[in-house]
């Protein structure tokens, strides 16, 4: 099984990258950045894009900008809207069996509910989710002839990256082990006690491991499917969990954590369910407290 992963050196690519590589698939690892010893993508040269594809079993597409890099509104939905058609049509062009997109559950309607699944109507709030919902749409009008899609929208993911990436320690996990780690303050600026689907990144790269397998086997699945945890948290719960995790690994450890709004006001829980996730037979986070340790160490080792 040959899989092109486009975004490689990325926060999620990386260790997507290096799991899939543990379990004996042949990866392809393509990037944009000149520094990593990958093949590059010019986005801007069909011919560079359909030579990537030729000869290829499965697409794996972690590109795209973030919601902290989603500033410039033309370079916002070039990556998020137009590069992942590109990407499709080159695949299909090809006769790549499937095209796996990876997204973020954080396009879906959130107000007034309790439990947000796969039909639950999609909303553009800001710049990152209006260039997430056209590329959705963009990839699904798309009349494919040789190629399957299956669109993942993430729950929110955290762990240590593979390489060096800024955006990562704004994740709140990732952000709040190094800061106690390194005994820096942490300033938490929510004004509401927000609750959220954690995931560690192990776990997920275990999850698109085991989507593979499923999809390999011949076995369907609709084109949009959740991928969620057993782990849910309001965010002084996750920093209360933290704070208990890192004293015992050190009994002496002050922590400096600061509410910014000292009276967060108290959300209703929400919850990301998918409908499909559990014929893949992979719901619970078995990684979370491993994942967390090797956060810590990773910093540790860091900071030394």
């Amino acid at each position: 099984m040959k899989v092109l992963l486009v975004g490689a050196s990325g926060f999620v690519g990386g260790r997507l990258s290096d799991f899939l590589k543990k379990k004996n698939l042949n990866i392809i690892n393509i990037s944009r950045r000149k520094k990593f010893n990958f093949l590059r993508i010019n986005w801007n040269s069909e011919e560079s894009i359909n030579n990537l594809c030729k000869n290829v079993d499965i697409v794996i597409n972690c590109s795209g900008l973030d919601i902290h890099g989603s500033k410039n509104k033309n370079k916002t939905f070039v990556a998020n809207s137009k590069n992942p058609l590109k990407l499709l049509k080159a695949a299909d062009l090809n006769g790549v069996k499937f095209f796996i997109h990876i997204t973020t559950y954080a396009i879906y309607k959130k107000k007034n509910l309790s439990i947000i699944d796969e039909k639950t109507k999609t909303v553009a709030d800001d710049l990152h989710s209006s260039s997430k919902i056209e590329g959705e749409n963009n990839l699904i009008k798309y009349p494919t002839k040789k190629t399957k899609l299956v669109i993942i929208r993430s729950c929110n993911l955290f762990g240590y990256p593979k390489y060096k990436n800024k955006n990562c320690w704004r994740l709140l996990i990732n952000y709040i082990i190094k800061n106690c780690v390194f005994d820096k303050p942490l300033y938490i600026r929510t004004k509401k006690n927000i609750y959220k689907n954690y995931s560690s990144l192990e776990s997920f790269c275990n999850f698109i491991y085991k989507l593979l397998r499923y999809l390999v086997k011949g076995k369907d699945l609709p084109k949009i499917i959740n991928y969620t945890s057993n782990k849910n948290f309001s965010v002084t719960e996750i920093v209360d969990l933290i704070k208990k995790k890192i004293f015992k690994r050190d009994e002496k450890k002050k922590f400096k954590i600061y509410f910014t709004n000292k009276k967060l006001k108290k959300e209703k829980k929400i919850i990301l369910k998918s409908l499909y996730q559990h014929k893949i037979k992979s719901i619970n986070d078995l990684f979370f407290d491993k994942e967390i340790s090797n956060l810590i160490i990773y910093c540790e080792k860091f900071k030394l």
